[in-house]
């Protein structure tokens, strides 16, 4: 019986595997086919901001992101430039939430059983079991690379409740500041994150957030490594 159901599940993987591979090679032929840059891209999808389908059409996209490695931090800003700065948070928190919790069950469905050898890589999965919502949350607050942190929470088999609130709190500081900097354009034409403008009070709130993030981190840090001390 046991030995059907993992026969099952490895025929799932295969298939899975086989639907993302495929996935991938079309986006990116049809990404060098048409010699698009990942900015052309997003201003094609910005293209429907004009419609009423503009935000669902985002939150879709962002959902969906992680399985092409579109640039997440591309779409945050994207966010600023289509529906400013209020819409903008609330479109990418919906978006950035399904997309980093898509990449999580993505990374334990294809790596969660994967047995680690003996080391570090098999002490850092017990640590990150142990310590899920603070490990997640340190992660999120020193900005470490948006899909790899997602997908290495699946894969670790991270707690998923912890792993789910560390980053809709986690988020936060890096989403607001990249929406406001996308704010800062004033229409689609003149998107270019390499051109980034912004006013002083835009540039204030991105900076404090920042620094917030960095101090929460390290406070977590700290208190974590309290607890291991305790």
């Amino acid at each position: 019986m046991t030995d059907n159901i993992n026969k099952k599940k490895n025929y799932a993987k295969v298939a899975g595997l086989l639907f993302w591979a495929t996935l991938l090679i079309g986006f990116f032929w049809y990404k060098t086919t048409n010699q698009l840059t990942f900015l052309e891209m997003a201003k094609t999808i910005g293209s429907a901001e004009e419609t009423k389908w503009a935000p669902l059409v985002f939150i879709i996209v962002y959902a969906l992101r992680p399985l092409i490695f579109f640039p997440a931090t591309l779409l945050t800003i994207l966010a600023g430039v289509l529906f400013g700065p209020i819409y903008g948070i609330i479109y990418t928190i919906v978006g950035e939430n399904m997309s980093a919790n898509l990449a999580y069950w993505v990374g334990r469905f294809f790596g969660g059983d994967v047995k680690l050898p003996e080391g570090i890589v098999k002490h850092l999965r017990a640590t990150a079991q142990e310590n899920s919502f603070t490990t997640v949350l340190i992660a999120r607050f020193i900005y470490l690379p948006f899909d790899l942190t997602n997908y290495a929470s699946g894969i670790l088999k991270v707690s998923w409740p912890s792993y789910f609130l560390a980053t809709l709190i986690g988020i936060m500081p890096g989403l607001t500041t990249f929406v406001l900097l996308g704010a800062s354009f004033e229409n689609l034409a003149d998107f270019d994150p390499s051109m980034v403008t912004f006013d002083p009070q835009t540039f204030g709130i991105s900076a404090a957030l920042f620094v917030a993030s960095l101090l929460l981190a390290r406070f977590f840090k700290k208190r974590q490594s309290q607890k291991k001390t305790a």
